[in-house]
């Protein structure tokens, strides 16, 4: 599958069975020299084309006191085209990370059940999706024995009580509202990144806990 969005090209994002991977060894260029002032400039203007969205290879990172030299993978379900290339930016600044994005439930479900490909050591879920919605998606991943101790951060536009309370009986580890300012978003999903893929003390295996039933 080809990725149409002219968006997602531009920001390094490849598809891979059905999904769009975009690494952090692709890092617009515009994001290191100008940070995030550029790109809002980019997105108020929609001009995110090759020329000014240069990749290029980036030396590990340090985040949060500490250096991070081996990439992890954050699965984003997201059908939003706006949405995932900004959480994707964001995400770049603060962590190094593999980041698979799943455009729907179908897609989310094939990557995480799937035993050939490594789990996610976070999952950020919207919960407006097309065919299936994010609390079915939450839903059926705790159920899965693979995926019922991976961590879940519903990231969403829905402030609503019953959604949050779904939410949380569902089994999210947080729930957290997507802010409409662009800085206040761009810092928010950082502090995500950098919370579960730094400061969280992991599972060493989560498939070999999950086997053990602890």
């Amino acid at each position: 599958m080809q990725v149409a969005d002219p968006h997602l090209r531009s920001l390094g994002l490849a598809s891979r069975g059905g999904l769009e991977r975009s690494t952090n060894s692709f890092v617009p260029k515009a994001i290191q020299s100008e940070g995030f002032a550029a790109i809002k400039q980019l997105a108020s203007t929609g001009g995110w084309s090759t020329n000014r969205l240069r990749r290029l290879t980036t030396r590990p990172q340090r985040t949060g006191g500490d250096w991070v030299t081996n990439p992890v993978t954050i699965l984003l379900v997201e059908d939003n085209p706006d949405d995932v290339a900004l959480t994707s930016l964001a995400l770049r600044e603060g962590v190094p990370a593999t980041i698979e994005v799943a455009r729907d439930g179908q897609q989310a479900f094939d990557y995480l059940f799937d035993d050939s490909n490594d789990l996610p050591r976070l999952v950020l879920l919207d919960l407006r999706l097309p065919s299936t919605d994010g609390l079915e998606v939450l839903r059926r991943i705790r159920e899965h024995e693979r995926t019922r101790l991976t961590p879940v951060v519903i990231l969403t536009s829905s402030s609503a009580p019953e959604d949050v309370a779904a939410g949380y009986r569902y089994g999210a580890n947080s729930y957290v509202r997507k802010p409409v300012d662009f800085d206040q978003f761009a810092g928010l999903v950082r502090q995500i990144g950098r919370y579960w893929l730094v400061v969280n003390e992991p599972l060493s295996d989560s498939r070999e806990t999950s086997n053990r039933g602890t």
